[in-house]
């Protein structure tokens, strides 16, 4: 679906879809060529695709699921537990009890 507000066109998909490709916005009747600013939301994949078109290209890091910065999802340090844990205690019976059909 594609709404225009005066200049800017905002192309919004109800699925993910990837955004790498400018045919994307070519199959909604948009051309990035002629486009003062064009935004995807893509990690790495978009560059092929539009490095040849863009006179900048500015990376932004959004809170999210996905981030270039590798620092964000590092885990916390975790201390090993105090006391050693161990595998629970069965009896002998029921360790030795055979089930017969």
């Amino acid at each position: 679906m594609v709404f225009e507000i005066g200049a800017v066109c905002v192309l919004i998909a109800e699925r993910p879809a990837m955004t790498v490709d400018p045919e994307l916005f070519r199959s909604h009747d948009g051309e990035p060529w002629y486009c003062k600013i064009v935004v995807v939301k893509s990690p790495n994949g978009f560059r092929a695709a539009y490095q040849p078109i863009a006179k900048r290209i500015i990376l932004v890091d959004m809170p999210g699921v996905s981030t270039a910065r590798r620092q964000r999802h590092m885990p916390a340090v975790v201390k090993p537990p105090k006391a050693s844990v161990s595998a629970p205690r069965t009896s002998s019976a029921a360790s030795s009890a055979v089930r017969v059909a």
